[in-house]
């Protein structure tokens, strides 16, 4: 693989990442629980939502590939599987965004929001996946990347709802969601293609 195209991949990867994470649909709850707290609170917050989403990316990253092995499962089983998965969670992401609730802002950082709200089954199947399919730095580096993408995105969200609106940020939001089902179309082609069953 060429360095061009290392990039590329990456830059693909992390692309698919940041779909499914999807941390557009995320902003009204981001919100309605840290607009109590100041600034530095809420930065706080959010640097160790950030690391707990990384750090699980990064787990899965690593032994992702491994974990297929020891549970003997085939990768074209788990586009299957993953696949469908996906276009469950994207056609329920059509539906309301999150509700908001009274909850700690200091617990719900990381769950539910770093996970499964960010980092979901819909998250990890890619990355088991890809295990597959890319070299372990590929992997890190798409979800460094996304998770970067993700952290700027919830740091400031403040500004893009004001640019957007919050029916703009809704449309993001379903985007994202026909992004994710189109994904995972594309799985369970893949699988089918490999079976013989489809035609590439």
């Amino acid at each position: 693989m060429t360095p061009l195209d290392a990039l590329y991949s990456t830059l693909w990867l992390a692309g698919q990442l940041y779909a499914i994470l999807n941390p557009i649909s995320v902003i009204p709850t981001y919100l309605s629980l840290t607009e109590s707290l100041d600034n530095d609170t809420r930065r706080k917050l959010l640097t160790k939502a950030t690391y707990v989403v990384l750090g699980l990316l990064a787990f899965f990253s690593l032994l992702g590939f491994y974990l297929l092995g020891f549970f003997g499962i085939d990768v074209n089983s788990l586009r299957v599987g993953g696949g469908i998965l996906l276009m469950v969670i994207g056609i329920d992401m059509l539906g309301d965004v999150a509700q908001t609730r009274r909850m700690d802002p200091h617990e719900v950082m990381v769950v539910p929001i770093a996970s499964p709200l960010l980092v979901g089954p819909g998250t990890l199947t890619l990355l088991l996946v890809s295990a597959e399919r890319y070299p372990t730095p590929i992997l890190l580096s798409s979800s460094l990347i996304a998770t970067l993408g993700v952290h700027l995105t919830l740091r400031y969200c403040h500004h893009l709802t004001k640019f957007l609106g919050r029916n703009g940020a809704r449309a993001m939001g379903r985007l994202m969601s026909l992004i994710i089902m189109a994904i995972a179309a594309e799985m369970v082609h893949a699988a089918l293609v490999a079976w013989g069953i489809a035609r590439a």
